[in-house]
């Protein structure tokens, strides 16, 4: 009988701490039917398992189709892998040429923003022309380089949105089309005119040198780091993160 009560005991504090959507009728009508004493902690324990993963089937079944898809490279042609590195045919090559997942895509917002329909990020369209340190294209404070905290991003107002930021490293690659040989630009000018075929700032401190940051080169889509101090171009996007 102690042995019982304590059972009981255990088992209800485990009910208790469990969340209102098992402790419903709907557990008890499935513990009754199973014809096994409610407080059963076997059984107890096993339902709370069976619910946690029901729970996760659901949430992956109801989660937002328009969620982060990582887009394709561009790359469309597939090389020799010794010298001299001719064009060959792409099927069963495995390379990226081969295949074309999430293609490149975008929505021209007729005000100066471009949606990429993949990531769902905002960018915008052209960047003004100026280069600047990353000190004042990240908006962060430098007793040398931006003593006034200028921000170029952060004070951006463009297609009726103020929330404007510099890219980290992984979105400004996103956008890179591989396609595009060198000189560049390695983008869509259809939709991103003006694009110079140079580097662009990323908001992302290489980890290693704090004084460094990366970049990207719409010259060939390389992805380098160098000095904060360095003048670079600058887009700005929003969303994400």
């Amino acid at each position: 009988m102690r042995t019982t009560m304590a059972s009981s005991r255990k088992c209800e504090s485990i009910l208790y701490v469990m969340p209102n959507l098992i402790r419903h009728p709907l557990f008890f009508w499935f513990a009754r039917s199973a014809g096994r004493p409610i407080m059963n902690c076997i059984n107890v324990s096993s339902l709370w398992s069976f619910c946690i993963a029901v729970a996760l089937l659901c949430f992956c079944l109801v989660a937002p189709s328009d969620a982060f898809k990582l887009p394709d490279t561009g790359q469309t042609k597939c090389y020799q892998g010794v010298y001299p590195y001719a064009e060959i045919p792409c099927e069963g090559t495995g390379q990226d040429g081969e295949y074309n997942i999430n293609p490149l895509s975008y929505t021209d917002n007729g005000n100066g923003t471009v949606t990429d329909n993949n990531t769902g990020l905002m960018w915008q369209e052209q960047d003004n022309g100026n280069t600047y340190n990353w000190y004042k294209a990240s908006g962060t404070y430098d007793a040398t380089y931006n003593p006034s905290s200028e921000s170029v991003c952060g004070s951006l107002t463009l297609g009726g949105f103020s929330d404007w930021r510099l890219p980290t490293k992984k979105e400004l690659i996103t956008i890179v089309d591989y396609g595009i040989p060198y000189p560049g630009p390695t983008i869509k000018t259809t939709y991103f005119p003006n694009t110079k075929s140079s580097n662009y700032w990323s908001s992302t401190t290489y980890a290693y040198y704090p004084d460094y940051a990366w970049g990207v080169g719409f010259y060939n889509g390389s992805v380098y780091y160098g000095y904060k101090d360095y003048y670079l171009y600058v887009r700005c996007v929003r969303g994400g993160q």
